[in-house]
């Protein structure tokens, strides 16, 4: 099994499905954040998701 500081690194290096495993993770916590008056917004789910990978790119790697 990976460690997310691998999959953190491989999504930050262009690996789509690393970012869609550490997207999965997250899955729970992005889709709560877009509830709004008990529903989903999908626009803000899509500035969630937007945000989501923009942190990814610039999250710093620190050597262990």
């Amino acid at each position: 099994m990976i460690s997310f500081r691998e999959l953190l690194i491989n999504a930050k290096n262009g690996d789509e499905k690393a970012l869609m495993e550490m997207f999965d993770i997250f899955r729970p916590m992005t889709e709560k954040a877009s509830r709004n008056a008990g529903r989903k917004d999908e626009n803000l789910y899509d500035v969630i998701v937007m945000a989501f990978i923009q942190a990814i790119s610039k999250f710093p790697i620190d050597k262990p």
